[in-house]
């Protein structure tokens, strides 16, 4: 396989080395970004890894919005890396819109940084664009680097005001939640996206060079189960083909 996964203790953080794609670097993944209560450095993570796969399985407390199970393993493929989840319900309630906000960053990868999102592309009706290129409007004295994206009829409450509160937001929508970032000098594509997402972002501090695709596990009842797939795809060719991997793996009809 192409890459090497090593987790960062138990927290929700691992990186992802490939000679292959990223030379001498590692790119940082926060699976998942301050999931319900549980933060991302709380230690809660009792990761299983063996180099090409790796995973865990944590319960919430309930304590933020309701008790439930996650499962979550990443595995490493040829041309990128497959994000197997699965939440379940384990309260006496429904609970409600349940996301996974997943963080990869680039800032230890020099060829794909990029702090004015140039060559950080999003999808939209009229296929790849760069959000360099797209409207922003900025929050709380923020500006462009940080960035939200939603997809079309997906608009959530509270925009006009900076979702997320301090992060700014393209009033334009997006076709799909699919996210690319591109290498200086060079056609390799990272892509990032799930089989049911309605919202990205960017960070381009370079504290961050990072890029989200936010997973949507919906409304879960009483002992419900629900199993998301999500794909960091790499393109050594381009972004009209790391489209047609993502599009050929989770079948998207257009």
């Amino acid at each position: 396989m192409s890459f090497r996964i090593e987790p960062q203790g138990r927290s929700m953080k691992v990186m992802m080395y490939s000679e292959k794609y990223l030379g001498a670097h590692g790119l940082e993944m926060e699976c998942f970004e301050n999931f319900l209560e549980v933060k991302m450095d709380s230690g809660a993570c009792e990761w299983e890894c063996d180099g090409q796969a790796a995973g865990y399985t944590l319960e919430t407390s309930g304590a933020k919005r309701g008790k439930v199970r996650l499962r979550f393993s990443m595995v490493a493929q040829d041309d990128g890396l497959l994000l197997d989840t699965s939440v379940e319900n384990l309260d006496d309630h429904i609970i409600d819109d349940i996301k996974y906000n997943a963080c990869l960053k680039s800032k230890h990868v020099p060829f794909f940084r990029d702090s004015e999102g140039k060559r950080v592309f999003v999808w939209t009706a009229d296929g790849w664009q760069s959000v360099h290129a797209l409207p922003c409007r900025v929050a709380g004295g923020h500006w462009r680097r940080m960035q939200n994206y939603f997809v079309t009829d997906h608009e959530p409450e509270g925009l006009a005001d900076g979702f997320m509160g301090h992060w700014g937001f393209c009033p334009a929508p997006l076709a799909k939640a699919f996210i690319a970032r591109q290498a200086e000098n060079a056609k390799l594509v990272m892509g990032f996206t799930w089989d049911r997402a309605f919202y990205c972002r960017t960070n381009m501090n370079d504290s961050h060079h990072c890029m989200h695709a936010q997973g949507q596990i919906d409304d879960l009842c009483p002992g419900e189960t629900r199993k998301r797939i999500g794909k960091i795809f790499f393109a050594p060719d381009g972004l009209d083909q790391v489209y047609a991997m993502a599009k050929a793996f989770f079948g998207w009809k257009e």
